[in-house]
């Protein structure tokens, strides 16, 4: 009786342990051919992908703008390793946020609020940088056959944003306007507190009057 109940536990153990490491190739296999599929997009075909396919389940999962300003200056290294993405080496982090904010100051090149003591700006003409792609997360360089592809991803995501984000609601904006945002923000954690930075909308949107 005993070899018998020994067998049958040997037998579950070994279909546990056959189940556990099919579910596991299984995701790998997905997660090689997401890659494969990935490189053989251009720089602009990936923007589209993430666009449509990424875009909508990032910007429902963005850090409260408030509580990364407040955090920042009590544990701000918790805080990186929970919800930041670190941009290269060195101090700078990147964050995808959230908030509704009062516009205070809008000119011909920015929009301004302020919130936590701090300043934030979002572009209306020009964005430069990666802050956008590194902060959402979907872009590794592993995915792409050289570093020129790679950073073309940020100039396609800039112009997007400045297009369709920003420029979708650029003849609704007035000084005083609650706008809902979900953006990007790359804070440098060996210059604290946070005093201003520029905020690369993913989404934006203008409350009715």
């Amino acid at each position: 009786m005993t070899t018998k109940k020994t067998t049958l536990t040997l037998l579950a153990l070994a279909a546990a342990g056959l189940a556990l490491y099919h579910s596991v190739y299984v995701e790998r296999l997905s997660e090689r051919q997401q890659r494969l599929m990935m490189k053989s997009f251009n720089p602009q075909q990936q923007v589209d992908y993430f666009w449509s396919s990424e875009r909508p389940r990032i910007a429902a999962q963005g850090l409260a703008l408030g509580e990364l300003v407040a955090r920042l200056g009590a544990d701000p290294e918790p805080l990186a390793a929970q919800h930041g993405r670190r941009a290269g080496l060195g101090d700078n982090v990147c964050f995808v946020v959230k908030a509704i904010v009062q516009v205070d100051t809008l000119s011909r090149e920015r929009i301004a609020f302020a919130l936590g003591g701090a300043r934030f700006y979002i572009p209306r003409r020009f964005i430069f940088g990666n802050t956008l792609r590194d902060a959402v997360g979907c872009f590794g360089i592993d995915n792409f056959e050289n570093t020129m592809d790679y950073n073309a991803i940020s100039t396609a995501l800039n112009q997007r944003v400045l297009v369709e984000v920003v420029g979708g609601v650029d003849s609704a904006l007035r000084v005083g306007a609650a706008l809902a945002l979900v953006g990007a923000v790359e804070v440098n954690l060996g210059d604290l507190p946070l005093r201003e930075a520029e905020v690369v909308p993913l989404t934006l949107s203008v409350a009715a009057p």
